[in-house]
C-alpha cells in the first residue's frame, strides 16, 4: 500500500463548531479569524494499481477514523495523524462502493475472473467483513461475464441493493437474505441508487424513457415515482433529501437540477447550461463534488473562465431550490478556483484551490449575501503537492474536526497524474 506521511502543523487554531461534509462528513472548521497557516497534517501516497485508472470510490467518517476504499483494501485511518487503525483487505480488485453509509456499513463490489460481480458489505467501526457473496448473478436471470460491468451499489437501513446491466437485486446487510429482484423480461431496468435515510432509484424504460423513484429498500417497491421530461436523461442523484436530480438533455453533460417535493412532484427547474461545472460522476450515481445542498439551497460552482487579469478563476452560485432562482454568486478572487465543501456555523465553507505559487484556502461565505472572507491559509511551500492533488476532478474535499481532507476518488497507474490518495490539513 501507499505511504502514510505525518507531518507537524504550523500553527493555526481548531474551533470545534459542527457540519456536515461535501460528502458525509461532518466536523468543524475552526475559529472565524484568518486561521494562520494550518500544516499538512499527514499524506497518503497512491497505492500500487495494475489499471492505468482505478476508481477508489468510498470515503466514510466513523468515530476518530477516516475510512477509505482502496484498490485492494478497505483502510481505515487516524484522522489526526494518519497512523493506520485497522484494514480489511479485498479478495479483488475494487469496482465501487456505497457512496453513504448505513449504520456505520457500507457494501463494495469487487472483480473476480473480470467481472465486478462480487459483493461484500463491511463494518466501517470495526472494520469487519459482515458477509461476502461472489458470483452474482442477479438472482441467475443472467451469466454474462460482464454482466456487472457497469454495477453500482448503495445501502439503507438494514439493505444494499445492487444495480448493473443484470436486473437489480437487494440483501439484507446483516443476513446476507436475498430480499427481491427485478425480472429479467421487464421493460424497465435500475441505472443506479442512492441510498442513506432514503433509496433512491434511477429507471430507464424502453431505452429512452427514465424515471426517479423512491423505494422501500425491503420490497424494492416504490412509493413514488417521477418522470423526466421528454428527451432528457437522469444522470445523477444530487440530493436525497430533498430529492434533487441532474439531467442530461442530449449533449452528455448536466444541463439543468429538477428538485422534487416529499410527494415526487417537481418543485423548481435549476437552469446550468454551459455555464456550471457540478462535478457529477460518470460512474457513481450518489456523487457530484463541485456542488453541497443544504436545507433550501444548491451551492454549485461554475467552470473555470479567464478573469481580467488573464489568470483562472471560477464563482459559487447559490440557488434557491424551491424556486430554482439564483441568490448570489461569489468568487474567491481572480486568480483562484473556489469549490463549495459544505454549510457550517451558519457559513457556506468553499475550498480555493492551491496554484503553482501559493497554498491552498479556505473561506466562509455569508449564507444571505455570499460575502467571503479567507479563515484559513495552506503553507506556499506545499502548494505543488496541493495543486497536482486539486487538478483532480474526482478529488473531493471534506471538513471534520477542524481538518480539511482532500481525497481522491479516481487514481491513475502513472504517479504524473497523481502522487497522493490524501492530503490532509489542519
Amino acid at each position: 500500500g501507499g505511504g502514510v506521511w505525518a507531518l507537524a502543523a504550523l500553527g493555526g487554531d481548531e474551533g470545534n463548531t459542527q457540519g456536515q461534509g461535501s460528502s458525509g462528513g461532518s466536523g468543524g472548521t475552526g475559529g472565524d479569524g484568518d486561521g494562520g497557516s494550518p500544516g499538512l497534517l499527514w499524506k497518503l501516497d497512491v497505492p500500487p494499481v495494475q489499471q492505468d485508472i482505478q476508481p477508489t470510490p468510498g470515503t466514510w467518517f466513523v468515530g476518530d477514523n477516516l475510512v477509505k476504499a482502496e484498490p485492494r483494501q478497505i483502510n481505515a485511518y487516524d484522522q489526526a495523524t494518519g497512523e493506520k487503525a485497522w484494514s480489511l483487505d479485498l479478495p479483488g480488485e475494487l469496482c465501487t462502493s456505497a457512496i453513504t453509509p448505513a449504520k456505520n456499513r457500507t457494501a463494495v463490489l469487487y472483480e473476480k475472473n473480470g467481472a465486478c460481480n462480487n459483493l461484500m458489505t463491511v463494518d466501517l467501526a470495526s472494520g469487519k467483513k459482515i458477509w461476502a457473496t461472489e458470483g452474482l448473478k442477479a438472482s441467475e436471470y443472467s451469466s454474462a461475464k460482464n454482466t456487472y460491468q457497469y454495477a453500482e451499489v448503495a445501502v439503507s437501513g438494514d439493505v444494499v441493493a445492487v444495480s448493473s446491466t443484470a436486473p437489480s437485486v437487494a440483501y439484507r446487510i446483516s443476513s446476507g437474505k436475498k430480499l427481491w429482484s427485478f425480472k429479467k423480461d421487464s421493460e424497465c431496468k435500475d441505472e443506479g441508487f442512492a441510498g442513506g435515510e432514503t433509496m433512491l432509484s434511477i429507471v430507464r424504460c424502453d431505452y429512452e424513457d427514465y424515471y426517479l423513484q423512491k423505494i422501500d429498500p425491503v420490497t424494492g417497491k416504490g412509493s413514488w415515482t417521477w418522470q423526466a421530461p421528454d428527451n432528457t436523461r437522469i444522470t445523477n442523484i444530487v440530493s436525497s433529501e430533498p430529492a434533487i436530480v441532474a439531467l442530461d438533455t442530449g449533449e452528455y453533460k448536466v444541463s439543468d437540477l429538477i428538485t422534487l417535493d416529499s410527494s415526487g412532484k417537481t418543485k423548481a427547474r435549476i437552469g446550468l447550461g454551459d455555464k456550471y461545472a457540478p462535478g457529477c460522476s460518470v460512474d457513481v450515481t450518489a456523487v457530484c463534488n463541485r456542488m453541497v445542498v443544504e436545507g433550501d439551497t444548491a451551492y454549485v460552482a461554475t467552470k473555470e473562465h479567464e478573469s481580467t487579469n488573464s489568470d483562472y478563476t471560477n464563482e459559487i452560485t447559490a440557488f434557491d431550490v424551491n424556486t430554482g432562482k439564483a441568490k448570489w454568486n461569489a468568487s474567491a478572487g481572480s486568480d483562484r478556483i473556489v469549490m463549495p465543501v459544505a454549510v457550517e456555523d451558519g457559513k457556506l465553507v468553499g475550498y480555493a484551490r492551491a496554484d503553482f505559487r501559493t497554498g491552498g484556502q479556505l473561506l466562509k461565505f455569508g449564507l444571505s449575501d455570499g460575502k467571503g472572507k479567507v479563515y484559513q491559509k495552506h503553507p506556499d511551500s506545499l502548494s505543488d503537492d496541493e495543486y497536482s492533488h486539486g487538478l483532480q476532478s474526482y478529488m473531493t474535499p471534506y471538513l471534520h474536526d477542524g481538518r480539511l481532507f482532500l481525497v481522491s476518488g479516481q487514481i491513475y497507474k502513472s504517479t504524473s497524474s497523481g502522487k497522493y490518495l490524501i492530503l490532509t490539513f489542519g
